[in-house]
């Protein structure tokens, strides 16, 4: 037995086993890793796709409530309960003021006279006349 482990023959084939493993092995490494980065990118979609599940799972919850139906009437239907009273609110459109080409940069009030002295500026200002 110690005469065939000891052998030139046997230690041969081991090497030749040994080698071809490795070989095998080291062929087999870029596969593998494409492998974990097609994993890595599923994974990254699962969790993406989880989230927008989620998020479409509430908006259903939400658009089958009470608040919603009752939010929609409103809006649509002018619906407004007994007793409640519903005020508009409307905001007076923005309008840019006008630049004359002969007022200089630094006279830049609309509605005030170029003319006008600060302090007719600071009280149109502050009141709205001067």
């Amino acid at each position: 037995m110690k005469r065939i482990l000891q052998s030139p023959i046997l230690t041969l084939i081991f090497l030749v086993l040994c080698g071809t493993i490795g070989f095998s092995i080291l062929t087999m490494m870029p596969t593998v890793q494409q492998n974990n980065q097609k994993i890595t990118n599923l994974s990254g979609q699962i969790d993406r796709t989880e989230q927008i599940r989620n998020e479409r799972e509430t908006k259903s919850q939400y658009l089958k409530s009470d608040d919603y139906l009752e939010r929609e009437a409103r809006i649509k239907l002018n619906y407004k309960k007994q007793g409640e009273e519903v005020v508009f609110v409307y905001k007076k459109p923005y309008t840019s003021p006008t630049i004359s080409a002969s007022s200089s940069s630094t006279d830049f009030t609309p509605g005030i006279p170029a003319s006008a002295s600060y302090v007719e500026q600071w009280l149109h200002y502050l009141w709205g006349t001067y």
